[in-house]
This record gives structure tokens, sequence and C-alpha cells, in this order.
């Protein structure tokens, strides 16, 4: 019985804990990027392409945004340093080490260290694809091309590099 209410204390100390670090709630800002993410949610926006998403969703709040932004000198005001600083609404990018891929999305919930994301242009395992044009350079389009929800563990995940950013 003690170790059944020692489980029990431990597992309510960690679950009250993550409560703590759980944020599903956008600002009311950000409000609007999450509408257009729900309403998409199975579509496919655009070309296909994950920074079509994004800047479809970014310019509910930003009209004419683009994520070209995130490599212009004032994207480091807006990068945000601290899971615990990461919101709903927020651009979330990774880079891939060893490789030229690189994604991006946008955050919908925090679960403590785990990050959801929305995103487009993942694989659905069938792996067909094909190449276009986008903004001048060649890229590839997985053909199930749709808005989904994937996870990341911000505090394990080795081989990959991350921002987020706040605008």
């Amino acid at each position: 019985m003690k170790n059944i209410l020692l489980i029990l204390a431990l597992f309510l100390t960690s679950f009250l804990n993550a409560q703590n670090s759980i944020r599903i709630t956008p600002s009311p800002e950000n409000q609007p990027i999450i509408d257009f993410i729900r309403n998409n949610t199975t579509k496919k926006v655009g070309d296909g392409v994950c920074g079509t998403f994004v800047d479809a969703a970014m310019q509910q709040k930003i009209p004419n945004w683009t994520y070209s932004v995130l490599w212009e000198p004032e994207a480091d005001e807006h990068e945000i340093n601290s899971v615990d600083s990461i919101q709903p609404g927020d651009v979330i990018y990774f880079e891939f080490k060893g490789s030229e891929t690189a994604h991006i999305g946008i955050v919908t919930r925090i679960y403590g260290n785990v990050i959801w994301y929305a995103n487009q242009n993942v694989s659905s395992g069938d792996d067909l694809y094909k190449t276009i044009d986008y903004k001048g350079r060649k890229s590839e389009v997985f053909a199930f091309s749709r808005v989904r929800h994937d996870f990341i563990n911000a505090s394990d995940c080795p081989g990959t590099d991350i921002w987020v950013y706040r605008y």
C-alpha cells in the first residue's frame, strides 16, 4: 500500500509541476494565427511548401509577412531563447545537422519541453514528391502535403538545431 501511495504522490507531483509549464492558449495577438491553423488542418495551403503555410498563417497577424525576415539582422530581436517563453503562434525553424534540409512551422502548444507545432510538406509515408520552383529555387514538395501537427522534445533532439521567433 505504501508503494502505491508513493507512486501516486510522485505522479501527482510530476503532474502538478507539468501543469505550470503547459501553454495552450495563445495571446490575443496570436489568436488569428491559431484560428488559421485550425481552419486549415488537413488542407493543403498554397503550393504545399512549409514556408508557404507559415507565410499564410503569419499574414493573419502581419500583412505581407514572409519567413525571409528570419535571415534579416533584426531577427535576433525576435528570437526566443528559453522553452519557458515559447507561446502558441510563435514561428519554429529547424535545421538538420549534416543536411541542407530545413523546416519551418508554427507553435500550437507547449507541454514542458515538448513543443507541438503545425506544419506542412512532411512525408506521409508514401515519400512521393515533386520538385517545384519556390521563390527562385528548387524545392521538393511531398505529394500528400497537408497541414498537420507534430511535436519535438526541445531537450532531446540530437542532430537538429531549433530556433523560435515571436513577431
